[in-house]
């Protein structure tokens, strides 16, 4: 059957043929750029909140990281997974474990966005009681980030002074050589 004004189909495939004439020739220079430099950097676990858009707040482009998006960038423990619940933890599992185990990714990054702050500590929390931190070859760093939907601004959790910090320019050197947590 048909669905007639059906605008959320309308816009996608719209956007769909716009891509192509103008977004296809920009996301193959991603790709190659993306393959060029060894794949993905990092898995980054944040919100099915669909404004949180990382490659966009981080001008990162297809290719540069994994990314899982779960509500409330949820991470199960491990006494949470469940035959019940499985199914619904499977697919964050699954990616850590591919990203870690199989392909030697070493960062993670937990994003949440607006007031989250507590929960993005949490997740992080959550992962590193996971038996593949403990794997001195994996040597897998982690880090947390939140996005203010209201002002566009990202902050990053500092282990220094135990606050996030918004990223700027100014501080951008200190911020990247923070210790993970």
């Amino acid at each position: 059957s048909t669905w007639p004004n059906n605008k959320p189909m309308d816009k996608l495939l719209r956007g769909i043929v716009d891509f192509s004439k103008t977004g296809a020739k920009n996301y193959l220079e991603w790709i190659k750029k993306a393959n060029s430099a060894g794949g993905a950097h990092s898995l980054i676990i944040t919100c099915v909140d669909s404004r949180v858009c990382p490659t966009s707040f981080t001008q990162c482009g297809p290719g540069s990281f994994f990314m899982v998006k779960t509500p409330g960038n949820f991470v199960p423990t491990l006494d949470e997974i469940t035959s019940d619940t499985a199914g619904f933890h499977d697919c964050t599992l699954a990616t850590m474990d591919l990203t870690f185990n199989a392909l030697g990714i070493k960062n993670a990054v937990v994003c949440g966005h607006s007031d989250c702050k507590v929960n993005v500590l949490q997740q992080l929390c959550t992962i590193r009681r996971y038996p593949f931190m403990h794997d001195a070859r994996l040597k897998i760093q982690l880090f947390g980030l939140w996005i203010d939907l209201d002002l566009a601004q990202v902050h990053m959790f500092s282990p220094q002074q135990q606050r996030f910090i918004p990223v700027t320019n100014d501080n951008l050197d200190s911020l990247i050589r923070q210790p993970s947590l």
